[in-house]
């Protein structure tokens, strides 16, 4: 085919050959180029679920979800402390554990097991 010379009649048997099938070739090809568009979707939609599922898992399996309940009540009363500390500070009128704004609301609204926590831990309060 790369050259001007003509084709021996072996060459030119398989060309023939070759000659009638591409038709066929070409219209299967074009029937699954058709195909896809549709195939490209569906490997989108299964991607984006399989792409939530882990997005899930991670939340899931996230460390702050096995960090110990007494941890968790150090931590409260840290913020509580800091936020009395920067009230006596710059001489608010003081530390209010019912302002919204102050833990322990604050960290009884991150998540469920947080709000039981700390709505259940008095010294926070």
């Amino acid at each position: 085919l790369r050259c001007n010379d003509p084709p021996l009649d072996a060459e030119l048997s398989e060309l023939q050959f070759f000659r009638v099938q591409s038709p066929e070739i070409l219209s299967e090809l074009d029937k699954e180029m058709a195909r896809a568009p549709d195939m490209l979707d569906h490997f989108i939609r299964v991607r984006e679920r399989v792409e939530s599922h882990l997005r899930d898992i991670e939340v899931v399996v996230h460390p702050i979800r096995r960090v110990p309940t007494e941890i968790l009540h150090e931590v409260f009363l840290h913020c509580r402390q800091r936020i009395w500390l920067r009230a006596r500070v710059e001489l608010l009128d003081g530390y209010d554990s019912m302002h919204p704004g102050h833990p322990p609301w604050t960290v009884s609204r991150v998540c469920g097991r947080w709000r039981t926590i700390s709505l259940s831990f008095p010294r926070l309060w």
